[in-house]
């Protein structure tokens, strides 16, 4: 199985896998893993800023029939090699109660920096 780069010519077959803005693409950072010519675990970035030598993964996802193969980590990893060729630090958020991803993260090098809340702001009537 190849872990290629995924280009600007491939939005449809990511699409299909997962929800995510096309124009992340033009980072030219995300990687995935095909199995039969279907795109089966993809990594990629929200954000990337070589000017401020920083990045932060996004879109993390792997098919629920190719989970437990060990394809996140060896995509992901991919991703970070060819992040570092051009930035110092490579950072991402995961929800607390998703071991799997935990694990992933923590077996390339990964490790907690902060806890944070995510949540939803909504302006009251008249405000």
């Amino acid at each position: 199985m190849t872990l290629p780069l995924l280009e600007p010519r491939d939005p449809a077959a990511i699409e299909a896998f997962l929800r995510f803005d096309p124009r992340m693409l033009a980072t030219g950072e995300y990687f995935g893993a095909r199995a039969d010519g279907a795109l089966v675990c993809a990594a990629g970035v929200h954000v990337v800023s070589r000017a401020q030598r920083v990045a932060a993964l996004g879109n993390v996802a792997t098919h629920p029939a190719w989970r437990g193969r060990g394809l996140a980590p060896r995509v992901v990893g991919r991703l970070c090699r060819s992040l570092l060729a051009s930035v110092d630090l490579v950072g991402l958020n995961v929800a607390a109660e998703n071991a799997a991803a935990i694990a992933c993260y923590a077996g390339l090098g990964f490790a907690v920096a902060a806890d944070y809340d995510e949540v939803l702001l909504v302006r009251a009537a008249g405000a």
